[in-house]
This record gives C-alpha cells, sequence and structure tokens, in this order.
C-alpha cells in the first residue's frame, strides 16, 4: 500500500497524474480526517472557553495560510502555483458585537493584522498593508493581489482571475462559470487583461517603492535553522 509520507508524496508534487487513482482518492480522505480533527479541537477550544465564561469577551480568528492541491491541476500539496485551491483558505472572525451573519466578497490574509488591531481598539502611526474588514462595506475591496516570491502574481475580482508568471505567462479565468479554473480564456478578453494587469503594475510599483525604503533585517541562525526546519529555505 502507498505510504503518504512526505517524501513519498514529493515524488507526486507536479506529476499526480502519475498516482493511482485509489491512492489519490485515500490522501484525499486522509487530508478530510485531519480537517475533522481539526473541528473536533476547536470545537473543546470553545467548550472549555463557554464553561470558563469566557466566550462573550473573546475574539477568535480562525484561517491557514494555504489550501492543497490534489491533482485539480496536475499536481499535489502545496507548490508555486496560484489557482484557488491553494489560495482559498478559511477566514472567520467571531466574537462579541460581530455580525453572525456578516459576509466579505473578498479578502486576503494581509487584512488580519489591521483587523484585529481594530477589535482591540489599537492604533498605530506603521503604515499597514491590508484592510479592517470590519470597518469596510461587505463586498469591499474590490480585487486582491496574490504572490508566490518574484515570479508568479495574481489578481482576482469577484468574478477574474489574471496569472502572471516569470517567464512571462499569461492566464485568465473566470471565476464565475470556471471556479475549477479549467479554461484559460486570456487570448479571448485582451480588454479584461489588460484591466488587470494595470492593476498588478500599480500595485508592484507601490511594494517596490515600499521596500527600497525599508530597511533590510538579517535573520538570525535560529530563525534560519526553524525555516529550513519548516521546508521553506534550503
Amino acid at each position: 500500500d502507498f505510504v503518504a509520507s512526505s517524501k513519498n508524496l514529493m515524488q507526486f508534487a507536479s506529476a499526480s497524474r502519475r498516482m493511482r487513482p485509489d491512492d489519490l482518492t485515500r490522501i484525499s480522505s486522509l487530508y478530510d480526517a485531519g480537517l475533522r480533527h481539526t473541528d473536533n479541537v476547536l470545537a473543546e477550544i470553545f467548550e472549555g472557553l463557554t464553561e470558563r465564561g469566557l466566550m462573550n469577551d473573546t475574539y477568535v480568528i480562525l484561517t491557514s495560510d494555504h489550501g492543497e492541491e490534489f491533482g485539480d491541476h496536475g499536481g499535489l500539496l502545496h507548490r508555486d502555483l496560484l489557482y484557488d485551491e491553494l489560495l482559498r483558505v478559511p477566514l472567520i472572525v467571531l466574537g462579541p458585537d460581530i455580525e453572525p451573519s456578516r459576509r466579505n466578497g473578498l479578502a486576503s490574509t494581509v487584512d488580519i493584522v489591521p483587523t484585529a488591531l481594530g477589535l482591540l481598539g489599537v492604533q498605530t502611526e506603521m503604515p499597514l498593508e491590508g484592510n479592517d474588514l470590519l470597518a469596510l462595506e461587505p463586498d469591499q475591496p474590490s480585487y486582491t493581489i496574490s504572490q508566490y516570491g518574484p515570479s508568479r502574481y495574481a489578481v482576482s475580482t469577484s468574478k477574474w482571475k489574471l496569472i502572471e508568471s516569470v517567464p512571462r505567462k499569461t492566464e485568465l479565468y473566470d471565476l464565475q462559470t470556471d471556479p475549477r479554473e479549467a479554461f484559460d480564456i486570456q487570448s479571448d478578453q485582451e480588454e479584461q487583461v489588460q484591466e488587470l494587469r494595470q492593476i498588478l503594475r500599480r500595485w508592484l510599483r507601490k511594494e517596490r517603492q515600499t521596500h527600497s525604503t525599508s530597511a533590510s533585517q538579517d535573520l538570525s541562525v535560529e530563525e534560519i535553522n526553524r525555516l529550513e526546519a519548516l521546508g521553506y529555505i534550503n
């Protein structure tokens, strides 16, 4: 039987089609079991807070750093791609005075810090990327930016997603009619491509200006070792 270890799974990171369908199904089921376990652990935490009378004085933000791919675009795990199976993660905020049914159309992980500071009434003079989601009207902002290193960027709206890769490759998807991002239609939507590309260029210019004026910081040996252990650097 196939053993779902990290070493074995990495062999199929970019070639899930070489994996037997029943093994792929089994791996997906193991992932679902992990989600169920997480759900059970969260239930225990919330029950403990409730029993101690703390739930009505507690804010909770639930999110994840990335999703996982199970053959959606020919690979496994999380790799250097910007499709929605890797980008779309939960972002749930609950606590006193938060409308239970509130839903924002678009959000990003850069919104978490401004939102948390807004909940706590903390003001900072430091400029922050992102928005306080609870201070916005629903369905704002109108787009989000995603990035993988200096080689791949994406602009997403409620309908469109543009992915720009280096060396130059452009993809455009209609997320409303093609939520699995299976049909690249950039050759048929040049006007839409240019509109989203302009948004990305403005964002890149702003990012470069921000980083060119910020002080660099060297990592300590301990920090480098932690990043290596997590697999983020070699």
